[in-house]
């Protein structure tokens, strides 16, 4: 099964935007920013110099929580969102959401090996997975381990945002499939690159297991040695 069925949603804002004060346009920042700023700073001026009249761009970066914020008080004319903070918004006190949708943005293949062969093919993608990770050296290889540390309250879960499909929404869905319903101490990095980097920090003695989407951890990543992905297959 597919999860996170848009990979990522522009929305336009129903407050008008001319080049005199230009196009205010937030992004939620799943990932490092770095990785994902160059891009879309390039994407929208080159859609600006093409635009008649030309549109003059400004680029801010949220977390899933600071987007609804901006587009709640409309501080943001466009947001390029995930799709858990897309559904998330359209659940209006009002009787018309101050966005509507206007485009779904398609992935790249993955590069992952974490990712299927299906997700690494060529062309655009529109589905994602979740995935399970675990430091390299950890004593959880399945399962039946992660069911019976949990157990024994001796786990902490890393999620990324309680709105996130793959970083969340999904994990939890799976883990009650595998009967895995102890009460364990959960945290929040708000992006899919920090669950990853803090597997390697111990904590009070927990074992860490962290939930992200299928392109987080690269090949050539400096740490991809001292994690690894632990089969899940209600994930799959």
């Amino acid at each position: 099964m597919k999860l996170g069925i848009i990979a990522s949603l522009v929305l336009l804002g129903c407050i008008g935007a001319t080049a005199d004060i230009g196009v205010r346009v937030g992004v939620v920042a799943f990932e490092d920013f770095d990785r994902e700023y160059d891009k879309w700073e390039t994407v929208l001026a080159d859609f600006g110099r093409r635009s008649h009249p030309p549109l003059r761009f400004q680029l801010a970066a949220g977390t899933y929580g600071d987007l609804l914020d901006w587009m709640d008080r409309e501080l943001v004319d466009v947001a390029i969102l995930t799709s858990g903070v897309f559904a998330t918004s359209q659940f209006s006190t009002e009787s018309t959401p101050a966005y509507q949708h206007l485009a779904t943005v398609g992935l790249p293949p993955a590069v992952s090996d974490w990712a299927g062969l299906d997700r690494r093919a060529a062309g655009d993608h529109f589905g994602y997975r979740s995935v399970c990770a675990v430091p390299a050296d950890s004593p959880i290889t399945s399962i039946e381990d992660l069911r019976h540390v949990a157990e024994q309250g001796r786990v902490q879960l890393v999620f990324v945002s309680p709105l996130s499909v793959s970083g969340r929404i999904a994990p939890t869905v799976a883990m009650r499939e595998a009967n895995i319903t102890a009460d364990v101490a959960i945290i929040y990095s708000q992006s899919h690159s920090e669950p990853v980097r803090l597997l390697t920090q111990p904590v009070n003695g927990l074992a860490r297991v962290a939930f992200v989407w299928d392109d987080t951890v690269r090949e050539g990543d400096e740490l991809r040695a001292k994690r690894r992905r632990l089969p899940f297959p209600a994930l799959d």
